[in-house]
């Protein structure tokens, strides 16, 4: 009969001999450190057959687990206990554990490895960095514990700042570059009919899109700062669409600047709980100045306990300051109040919805003055091994305070629907690059007929991330 089953049967069938003293039950009875260390060693032979790591530090655990409180006094058992929690992924056992041994013996050095990695992992992410950093200061650790403990910390370190690059070109056509009405005239009042020159019809064409952004991320003891900037152009691909009276090109240049704060509580996982933000933004169209706006945001992001999902409710403010450089009776403050709920379904599956209502101040005189703006997003995402499938609708409504012209709509205010529906498949081709394809559907309509407009997008990209 092999050796491990007979110790096996001695351990469970007759109680775990220590030092020759039968213990079953230690119960309040205290055991000694050679009865402890004892108890590791016939623990470790036991769990030694066991087909994988995991396994055997599953049984380690359940073979400890008893003479826990029995061995509450000895650093170098409950140093085994703590690492038996942690290799099965009972955190704030380990970090009881791991802590009561620190305060038996402050240079127990086993213990700090592993309280380390306890830290980290239930977020603390600083705290274990600092005492990875005290590791790396000692000249007792075996070479291959040294070599760990200093792959770690390159690891670790990496994580407080990160900068991503990435880049997405894009060939496309657009259905209505200009955004215009689809009409050849417009009827003014009762009678005075408007006849559209070619120029004021939907212009359509290929086009060229071109995305790069950077983002430089840096984490900090009670959160993360984020910095970000974008650029985003949009060129004529044809030589038609070079001409000044087909030309319809954009830039776009956005500057972000985020600060996270995280919760502190031990007993939840650090989640990003608060934000605010600064945004300023730039737009060009066919090489003039066109908007200019600059944004203040508040968010706020909690978790939601739900049986059937992974679930974040979201909610934000955000002040705009909205500048026309060509028009500045265009000039407005927006205030924007938006909630969200974003559902991560299975591993696979994930659903998101939003709405906001925004509240636009003129702060000119503006051909319908004050307006209100109300949108709702809804979306999914599917993935499947490299590829993932999206799908999103947004439903907008618009509102001016005022009429336009008594020619127009007898001078009613201006009331606009927009919905918009974009599918999209994006394909990994490598860890840094992916092939994407999307198709939007936009239709606006309006009691005004000159602001209804309808389009098709489709565009092939590639993205490359650095």
């Amino acid at each position: 009969m092999p050796f491990s089953f007979i110790l096996f049967l001695v351990l469970w069938l007759v109680p775990l001999s220590v030092s020759a003293a039968p213990v079953r039950n230690p119960g309040p009875q205290l055991l000694n450190h050679d009865q402890c260390q004892s108890i590791v060693q016939q623990v470790f032979t036991l769990s030694a057959s066991e087909s994988s790591p995991g396994a055997r530090w599953e049984k380690r655990f359940q073979l400890l687990k008893p003479y826990k409180s029995a061995c509450y006094q000895h650093g170098d058992f409950l140093s085994v206990m703590g690492a038996a929690e942690l290799n099965n992924h009972r955190l704030y056992d380990a970090q009881d554990t791991l802590e009561r041994v620190l305060m038996l013996n402050p240079n127990h050095g086993d213990a700090m490895i592993n309280y380390a990695q306890v830290l980290n992992l239930l977020g603390h992410t600083f705290a274990a960095y600092d005492l990875n950093q005290q590791l790396l200061k000692r000249k007792d650790l075996p070479p291959e514990v040294a070599d760990f403990v200093s792959r770690r910390d390159q690891l670790w370190a990496s994580r407080f700042s990160r900068t991503d690059i990435r880049l997405t070109t894009a060939l496309g056509y657009d259905s209505n570059l200009n955004t215009a009405a689809d009409l050849s005239s417009l009827t003014l009042g009762n009678s005075a009919t408007l006849v559209l020159d070619e120029e004021s019809q939907p212009v359509s064409g290929t086009v060229f899109n071109l995305n790069a952004s950077v983002k430089r991320a840096t984490a900090l003891d009670d959160g993360m700062r984020l910095w970000q900037g974008s650029l985003y152009t949009r060129t004529g691909a044809e030589e038609r669409l070079q001409e000044s009276r087909y030309r319809h090109d954009q830039q776009q240049l956005d500057l972000h600047y985020k600060r996270l704060y995280y919760t502190r509580g031990r007993h939840s996982q650090k989640q990003p709980t608060l934000a605010w933000g600064l945004t300023g933004r730039q737009f060009w169209y066919n090489g003039s100045s066109l908007y200019q706006s600059l944004d203040l945001l508040l968010e706020q992001r909690q978790p939601l306990n739900a049986t059937w999902a992974d679930c974040r409710i979201e909610s934000e403010f955000r002040l705009s300051r909205q500048h026309y450089p060509g028009d500045r009776s265009q000039d407005a403050l927006d205030h924007k109040l938006q909630g969200g709920l974003e559902c991560q379904i299975t591993p696979q599956f994930m659903l998101y919805s939003q709405v906001s209502i925004a509240f636009n101040r003129a702060l000119n005189d503006r051909t319908g003055g004050n307006r209100q703006i109300k949108d709702l997003v809804l979306a999914g995402q599917y993935r499947q091994q490299k590829r993932l499938w999206s799908l999103s609708g947004r439903f907008a409504h618009t509102a001016d305070q005022s009429g336009y012209s008594a020619q127009l709509d007898n001078g009613n205010p201006r009331s606009q629907r927009s919905l918009q529906v974009t599918g999209q498949l994006r394909q990994i081709l490598s860890g840094d690059l992916a092939l994407e394809f999307s198709l939007t559907r936009l239709v606006q309509k309006s009691n005004i007929v000159l602001f209804e407009y309808d389009a098709e997008r489709v565009s092939l990209a590639l993205d490359w991330r650095f």
